[in-house]
């Protein structure tokens, strides 16, 4: 299941107007807070929480998975990603690691 045509239009348009406020290698994955100065533009109404995506890194399939957080309004405030596949992450710059998108699914369809 993908986001409806007015979710994705909102959440290209915030990604397009939000900047890192601070990032945390935490050993297992990262959070990156976001901040969104201009909130004029429409909000996420889609429960993205029951999306899950995972992206591969190299030859690693499902290396990690992604969550993205919004505030009350529909805002986005965090991102963040989690090791599936790699026992530590310390040593990784999250800002430079490659990684490629590999299958966004909705929670509900997981078996």
């Amino acid at each position: 299941m993908q986001l409806p045509p007015s979710d994705r239009h909102a959440l290209e348009e915030q990604v397009k107007a939000a900047w890192v406020v601070k990032r945390e290698n935490t050993g297992s994955g990262f959070f990156t807070d976001l901040n969104l100065e201009d909130r004029q533009m429409d909000p996420i109404s889609s429960d993205v929480a029951s999306y899950w995506v995972n992206s591969r890194i190299e030859d690693v399939d499902d290396a990690i998975g992604f969550i993205l957080w919004l505030d009350e309004a529909g805002y986005m405030r965090m991102l963040e990603g989690y090791s599936q596949a790699l026992t530590n992450s310390e040593s990784l710059d999250w800002t430079a690691v490659p990684f490629e998108i590999t299958f966004p699914v909705a929670a509900d369809k997981q078996s």
